[in-house]
């Protein structure tokens, strides 16, 4: 597929930032104090989801999805920028990253940096493609719920997609969500699995924005209005699938039919999601901070493909 008009704005972001510096940051850390540290205090909260008391870190404890851990759990600390996440809880307890997937290569070299011991306690929750090469090891939550401003509440529906966790604290995560947040979870327990679930949740996050927010700086649509008034608009979302789907499916067909992901089903994965928030309006700023990880993770698909193609063409050739 040609993506080049999909994405006729996109341009790759590989000024990668550097890691703190350890010393400094060391020092910072042993003269701060417990004021320094943003913690829940909601007494209402769920005993089920805080029968641990020792703490756990958020790291983007400031965002939107961070904030809702820690104003819900009592023993969440949200992570200063200046203290490096993982020495503020003990092993064995989770390292919420609920920052734009563009931070989460620096937040993970920064973890096992100090203590390389802590990476399976990491717990990525996001839009981002998950690595085998550095997340394996670690919980994944793929949310299919929306908090569309800092402490609001989650906004979801009974018709949207369940929320997807994977790994060591698979039954934490759930029990807060499903408890205290009222969202659906669904467990996997398959590496595989959770990597084509989180490349179909990307495919939604690389396609909605662009969608919602035309190039004539023209007010954004809801997500109900792609769907129930604007036909134009269904019609391109439609589009950019057909054009993404091949690569979708050939990262992680597995030489199955069965695990390929027919346009139906993605059709409707897509609506039953937006509609679950008819009136959100996916974020473009976040968007474009992450493009190199949403847009882009589909360009270099489609190159790597092309590549491939073009070089057995030349082989080809050559042997006849």
């Amino acid at each position: 597929a040609d993506l080049s008009g999909a994405f006729f704005f996109f341009s790759f972001n590989n000024n990668n930032q550097n890691l703190r510096n350890h010393d400094k940051v060391l020092s910072i850390l042993g003269s701060l104090s417990a004021d320094d540290f943003q913690q829940s205090g909601n007494d209402s909260e769920d005993e089920a989801c805080n029968n641990n008391s020792s703490p756990m870190e958020v790291v983007g404890a400031s965002g939107r999805i961070g904030s809702l851990f820690v104003r819900k759990l009592k023993n969440a600390i949200g992570v200063p920028r200046t203290v490096f996440p993982g020495t503020l809880s003990n092993k064995d307890r989770p390292i919420v990253v609920a920052t734009p997937s563009r931070e989460w290569y620096e937040i993970y070299n920064d973890i096992v940096c100090i203590n390389s011991i802590r990476s399976d306690d990491i717990v990525w929750i996001g839009n981002g493609l998950v690595s085998s090469e550095w997340q394996e090891d670690s919980t994944i939550i793929l949310p299919h719920f929306g908090v569309l401003e800092v402490n609001a509440d989650p906004v979801t529906s009974p018709i949207s997609p369940p929320t997807y966790i994977y790994g060591k604290h698979s039954k934490e995560m759930g029990n807060f969500l499903n408890r205290t947040c009222n969202i659906q979870i669904e467990y996997i327990d398959s590496w595989t699995t959770i990597q084509k679930l989180a490349a179909r949740k990307l495919l939604w996050a690389s396609c909605m924005w662009l969608v919602c927010h035309d190039n004539n700086n023209n007010k954004p649509l809801t997500l109900s209005k792609i769907y129930n008034n604007d036909a134009e608009k269904e019609f391109t979302l439609i589009q950019l699938i057909q054009e993404l789907l091949p690569c979708l499916n050939d990262a992680y067909n597995n030489d199955d039919d069965d695990s390929l992901f027919s346009l139906q089903e993605i059709l409707n994965y897509m609506k039953s999601y937006s509609l679950s928030m008819p009136n959100a309006i996916p974020s473009k700023d976040l968007a474009l901070i992450e493009l190199n990880d949403r847009n882009g993770v589909w360009l270099r698909m489609n190159n790597n493909n092309n590549n491939q193609h073009s070089s057995s063409s030349d082989e080809s050739i050559t042997e006849f």
